[in-house]
């Protein structure tokens, strides 16, 4: 069963006397004091039992500058095991005043530990948020209802251990997942956070579903978690046998969140969820895909819906005002259903026709998607992209397709000049563009800026484009 962090200062002054009664004793992996962050930080390269003891001496090294006889006082009552006419011969103190100091220290430890968990909270969120990719989305329409479901079955203590969100490619998956570890990071300190990617390029004229020019195994993903995990700790494991041991024994102490994205790009599924299922329970796993896992039985299948008609007007409502579209923005909604009509409520493809409004009304936008209205969705996709490409000059077109060469997180502009071979000032006024048709995305992390695509624009840069430069050739 998880345990939450304590609240109250009794609450605290409770665990802290555990914790002191069980300093040479060691704890198991039920202990309490697993639930803190200023435990947890210190297991990075220790057992439960060698991390709880740490953050004590820790704590009692804070109290020894601020009252160094509170401080020898609970090492001899503690550590030591002295009995209390013990101590207070060593002290030269009254065997009455030991029983009032000890209550006395055992309250400004408690305060110690306290400030000390704050602090580590604060970085504990810190890191887990640096484990996930920035954000591509400014506000998440129509996912409310979603976030409160998922929040609700995760942050449960038992079943389901493995979660998997469905549904066809840019429905909103990742960012589904993402708006949902952003929350849960916040709102729990019963769990640990990880994510990892899987993310790949596909074929969309084979379906969505096409083979991949490289997939990662179980062994990458496991190996990824530990290195996300372990950091560059000392005895972080290497080879996956040991690696699957390590991260088995610290997702069974402390409970995580573990997200793994794009399971569809991996290579091996029917071995990664038999480890997933022995890396579970305390811990959970979060699955993002565009292929159903129906046939695993001890899943959790969460199908991802598309946007419903107010939703789809709500987002191309919201893109237009973020873009300065003030014309689309302005339309009445009988209007703006036309393009969920001709789409239907996929977020990106609504987002890629709002794009092409920059250049062209959206009456000819949608007359030229009439045509593929009811296509199945890779066909949709694959006629939206056709035409923004149809509409790019030749600059424009070299920049995207060099957008290929750069990984999942993106790359900076530098990177993207040099595999272009153009000048930087043409790069960027191409960049921009792009991100005007909702063809590039740009995260910021720090002061980094990062370009990167859509793994369906991947995907059809890495068919449709391609086959369609080659038959313009001469």
């Amino acid at each position: 069963m998880t345990r939450q962090a304590p609240h109250s200062l009794p609450e605290w002054e409770n665990l802290i006397k555990y914790a002191l009664a069980v300093w040479t004793v060691g704890a198991d992996d039920a202990n309490p004091l697993v639930s803190l962050s200023a435990v947890r930080e210190r297991m990075k390269s220790r057992n439960l039992h060698a991390a709880i003891n740490q953050l004590l001496e820790d704590a009692l090294l804070l109290l020894a500058e601020r009252s160094p006889k509170y401080a020898q006082l609970l090492r001899l009552r503690f550590r030591d095991k002295e009995l209390v006419r013990v101590v207070a011969n060593k002290l030269s103190l009254a065997e009455s005043s030991i029983y009032r100091m000890q209550r006395d220290a055992l309250q400004a430890l408690t305060e110690i530990v306290m400030e000390m968990e704050s602090s580590a909270r604060r970085g504990m969120i810190g890191s887990f948020e640096s484990r996930l990719e920035p954000p591509t989305y400014f506000d998440l329409v129509g996912v409310d209802a979603h976030l409160t479901k998922l929040a609700e079955v995760l942050s449960a203590d038992g079943p389901p251990w493995i979660l998997a969100i469905e549904g066809m490619g840019g429905i909103g998956k990742t960012a589904l997942a993402d708006a949902l570890i952003r929350r849960l990071i916040h709102q729990t300190n019963q769990y640990g956070f990880a994510w990892t990617t899987a993310r790949q390029d596909s074929g969309i004229g084979a379906g969505l579903q096409g083979a991949t020019a490289f997939q990662l195994s179980t062994n990458d993903i496991i190996l990824s978690l530990v290195n996300q995990l372990w950091g560059d700790t000392t005895g972080r494991p290497s080879s996956p046998s040991e690696a699957l041991h390590a991260l088995e024994y610290k997702l069974k102490t402390i409970p995580h969140i573990v997200v793994i994205d794009n399971l569809e790009t991996i290579s091996d599924v029917e071995t990664l969820l038999p480890a997933l299922r022995r890396l579970a329970r305390p811990s959970k796993f979060l699955l993002t895909s565009r292929q159903s896992l129906f046939a695993e039985t001890d899943v959790y299948h969460y199908p991802l819906p598309p946007l419903s008609q107010k939703d789809s007007i709500a987002l191309v409502r919201q893109e237009a005002q973020n873009e300065n579209l003030t014309e689309i923005f302005q339309l009445p909604d009988t209007e703006l259903a036309q393009i969920f009509e001709v789409v239907g409520g996929n977020p990106l493809a609504l987002l890629l026709v709002v794009g092409q409004c920059h250049f062209r009304p959206l009456p000819a936008v949608l007359a030229d998607l009439l045509e593929a209205r009811g296509y199945r969705t890779e066909r949709l996709y694959a006629h939206i992209y056709r035409k923004i490409w149809e509409n790019l000059d030749d600059l424009s077109r070299d920049v995207l397709m060099a957008m290929q060469l750069t990984p999942p997180k993106g790359e900076d502009q530098d990177f993207i000049v040099g595999v272009t071979g153009l000048g930087a000032e043409d790069v960027m006024d191409r960049i921009d563009k792009l991100m005007v048709l909702n063809l590039v995305d740009c995260t910021r992390d720090k002061h980094l800026y990062r370009y990167s695509i859509h793994s369906l624009t991947r995907s059809f840069l890495h068919t449709q484009a391609m086959q369609w430069l080659n038959e313009s050739l001469p």
